[in-house]
């Protein structure tokens, strides 16, 4: 009794859902009955390609693996593709990009998080700021730094360290 109807309206529910995915993006949207989630694969990768160059776009299902999870290995969702932006101005075409297309769109750093939230559970693309690791400028008067978005904690101390300073991220 209760359950049948418990599980038809679900099922209702994910149908009624996985209409509307498909008619708010260009890529094609699929259910996966195993975790019961949505999952919203990109339109074509050669508009990725076209921004980052063909060494900063991964699509393989085994590259796209390793973006799976942070530090936290509880979460997963592995994106469908991973791009590797040099620039501030490549990122800001690949957001444009994803929002025009209406494509799930995660940022991640180098994965360290412990919370999850480098994760991509619906699919779509994955930001990956590793390789804008420069540190711009340190100013130790005023202890601070100008770094870009994939530096690692450990390089800024390394940076500052033989001046007696150490860099105590949060």
């Amino acid at each position: 009794g209760s359950v049948v109807a418990e599980i038809g309206e679900s099922v209702q529910l994910i149908s009624l859902r996985l209409a509307e995915a498909k008619l708010s993006t260009s890529g094609s949207v699929e259910f996966d009955p195993v975790t019961m989630t949505l999952r919203i694969r990109l339109a074509p990768q050669s508009k990725l390609t076209g921004i980052v160059g063909p060494d900063g776009v991964v699509t393989t299902p085994e590259g796209c693996l390793t973006y799976e999870c942070d530090m936290h290995t509880f979460y997963k969702g592995a994106p469908d593709a991973v791009v590797l932006p040099r620039s501030s101005d490549q990122i800001a075409a690949v957001v444009r990009l994803c929002l025009g297309e209406r494509v799930p769109l995660v940022p991640r750093g180098s994965g360290t998080g412990v919370i999850g939230g480098a994760t991509a559970p619906l699919g779509g693309v994955m930001v990956a700021t590793t390789r804008m690791n420069r540190i711009l400028e340190v100013d130790l008067p005023n202890r601070c730094a100008t770094v870009e978005p994939g530096v690692i904690n450990l390089r800024v101390s390394d940076r500052v360290k033989e001046r007696g300073y150490f860099f105590a991220p949060d």
